[in-house]
């Protein structure tokens, strides 16, 4: 009896090298550092005493000090220049997937208060780290501010009202944004909205409500992935939009398909799309077998960069990315070598 169907060779793709990926070891507990800027020159990790922490050159600053063992989670930009994080102070208590954060914003060396910039989930940052955004599930609003005077605040109601769903945000002028949403038939739908105009655009909506949208910027183009959520058979695409010179974006290449669905979690980066591509499915088990891919968008070469392992994360932090597969991290992209001895041995201050 045939168990595995594996994938016959795809239009737009060319097969690439098989690798394993290296563990990414550091000296310090790796669940406890929560972001490194491009290049490895600023980490910021949080300690059991509830501090946020930022160490650069073998010396460290507080940054933000809370109740014990509140979780934090940073996020920055290839800027280099702020970083966002939230502040969690029941995560151990009240352990709710649609609670409010505090987000603040501070500039990643650390040498200025962090502003309060609401309450929601999810920031990002963009346009240079000018402009930030995040999401409110509680309201279902998405918050854009002006890092330079955060009193410049904008937001956007969605229609979605599926909980345990997040929306892609991403600003690509300080006037338009660009995210995703669900109408009441179950839809996703890649859309702009325009302060200006006040209106929206349909860049691209999902041709089933089972199937799921993901999205990154890469140069001036948007790289847009479909992927089924129920059906392993269903194909997997990628196309890119060009955002500019592209009126009602109607101009799309398609750049990959896949005849299995594919996990996704696409991630921009160095002219490249990483993601999780399914390589064959086991009918007995009703699971299929992934690996990890670099997609070259100036070739459209496919390089497989894992070796027989299945893994369905993706995880950017600065110019490092990283797959958490059976409790240890693995580095797909970046160097391996940012942590040696940065981060000072958490003594778990009461």
């Amino acid at each position: 009896m045939r168990f595995i169907k594996f994938i016959l060779p795809i239009c737009f793709i060319s097969t690439g090298y098989t690798a394993k990926l290296p563990e990414f070891k550091t000296k310090q507990d790796i669940s406890k550092i929560k972001y490194i800027s491009p290049g490895g020159t600023y980490t910021f990790y949080q300690k059991t005493s509830g501090d946020l922490q930022q160490s650069t050159n073998y010396n460290f600053k507080n940054i933000f000090k809370a109740s014990k063992n509140t979780e934090y989670q940073v996020v920055g930009s290839e800027a280099k220049k702020q970083v966002l994080f939230t502040v969690n102070e029941t995560a151990l208590t009240q352990m709710s997937f649609n609670k409010n954060l505090k987000i603040f914003s501070v500039d990643i060396k650390g040498e200025t208060t962090p502003q309060e910039l609401g309450f929601g989930v999810d920031p990002q940052i963009h346009m240079n780290d000018q402009m930030a955004s995040f999401y409110s599930p509680l309201d279902r609003k998405l918050h854009i501010i002006n890092l330079a005077d955060t009193s410049l605040k904008k937001e956007i109601q969605l229609q979605s009202v599926q909980s345990f769903w997040r929306p892609l945000h991403f600003v690509i002028t300080p006037n338009d944004v660009i995210y995703t949403d669900i109408n009441q038939k179950g839809h996703q739908a890649l859309l702009m909205y325009s302060f200006v105009e006040n209106s929206f655009k349909t860049i691209f909506k999902a041709s089933s409500n089972s199937h799921k949208l993901e999205a990154c910027i890469s140069d001036n183009n948007l790289m847009v992935g479909e992927f089924s959520l129920t059906n392993y058979y269903s194909p997997s695409r990628i196309f890119a939009i060009p955002l500019y010179n592209n009126p009602n974006f109607l101009k799309k290449k398609l750049i990959y398909s896949n005849t299995f669905s594919d996990i996704g979690q696409m991630t921009c980066h160095n002219k490249s799309i990483f993601f999780i591509k399914t390589v064959a499915f086991n009918e007995k088990l009703n699971a299929p077998k992934t690996e990890i891919v670099k997609l070259l968008l100036e070739t459209n070469k496919l390089d497989v960069l894992s070796s027989n392992s299945d893994f369905n994360q993706i995880i950017k932090m600065g110019d490092t990315i990283l797959t958490l597969y059976r409790e240890k991290y693995f580095l797909i992209e970046g160097p391996n070598n940012l942590l040696s001895d940065e981060i000072l041995k958490d003594q778990g201050k009461k």
